[in-house]
């Protein structure tokens, strides 16, 4: 909201400015003659440099939307991946009594050779 004053206050400023320097002027631009009120040149001047500001604010804004959607994603694949986790622990849990033992290996007269129950 302050930078709704801020503009508010600029564009009232430019207006005052513009309408207080109202002589004809000539500008020349490439291969171009105009002939206009410095008030018209001054406000167009400002309008353009308010949409080239504005583009400029919704690029920046549609990068920060694209990059945010990109994090949410992430952040769902993480969740989901957290859930998984917490139910096989607890099925681990719940089933730590019932499981196997793990076989026992036999000795054999080769040190290097284990034989399996």
């Amino acid at each position: 909201m302050p930078l709704l004053g801020i503009m508010a206050a600029v564009s009232i400023f430019v207006v005052l400015f513009a309408l207080q320097n109202a002589q004809t002027v000539s500008l020349n631009f490439i291969f171009m003659e105009f002939q206009g009120s410095l008030a018209f040149v001054t406000i167009v001047t400002f309008c353009c440099g308010l949409l080239v500001g504005a583009c400029y604010a919704g690029i920046l804004k549609a990068k920060h939307y694209l990059k945010v959607k990109e994090m949410q994603g992430h952040i769902d694949a993480l969740t989901k991946e957290k859930t998984q986790q917490e139910e096989l622990i607890a099925y681990l849990k719940e089933h730590a009594g019932q499981m196997p033992e793990a076989p026992k290996a036999q000795t054999v007269k080769n040190p290097f050779i284990r034989q399996w129950k």
